[in-house]
């Protein structure tokens, strides 16, 4: 919108090499547009292909042949420990409360806090899943949520 309202004035080029022109400005909003409307039903599955690649290379780099292994498992192999990864939840808050970052643990046996409460764990959730939901939860507490006219939330 800047482009197009100053263009005009200033001819100042956009990208140092795009001069404003009524119909090339005319035709990019309307492919913009149509590009918008085609992609908008499939928003969710967009936004989750960094999640789906981060996990996927989480597999790759941290697990034994990239095999990942779900709660389920963990929580009936006998030798292993009980594995406790902590998040964050950063959009969470009880009505006479400020704060809205709470800490949440995901085990074998539930997830939440007892700020956030408990449900059973998924016996499908991985563990790749879990640390890379904890880690994005980590990135966005801390360079986002800790400002008061930014909000992140989950998708």
């Amino acid at each position: 919108v800047q482009f197009r309202v100053f263009g005009p004035l200033t001819q100042q080029p956009i990208l140092n090499f795009v001069h404003y022109q009524k119909e090339t400005w005319d035709l990019t909003v309307i492919i913009l547009c149509g590009l918008s409307c085609i992609t908008l039903p499939f928003l969710r599955e967009i936004k989750s292909l960094w999640h789906h690649y981060y996990v996927r290379c989480l597999q790759q780099n941290f697990f034994a042949h990239g095999q990942d292994r779900n709660m389920l498992e963990l929580k009936l192999d006998p030798w292993c420990p009980f594995v406790l990864v902590t998040g964050t939840v950063n959009d969470y808050a009880r009505p006479n409360e400020d704060n809205s970052i709470s800490e949440i643990a995901f085990t074998p046996l539930h997830v939440g806090s007892s700020k956030v409460g408990y449900v059973p764990s998924p016996p499908s959730r991985s563990l790749a899943q879990i640390t890379a939901l904890t880690g994005a939860g980590c990135l966005d507490a801390i360079s986002l949520s800790m400002q008061e006219h930014v909000r992140v939330r989950f998708w």
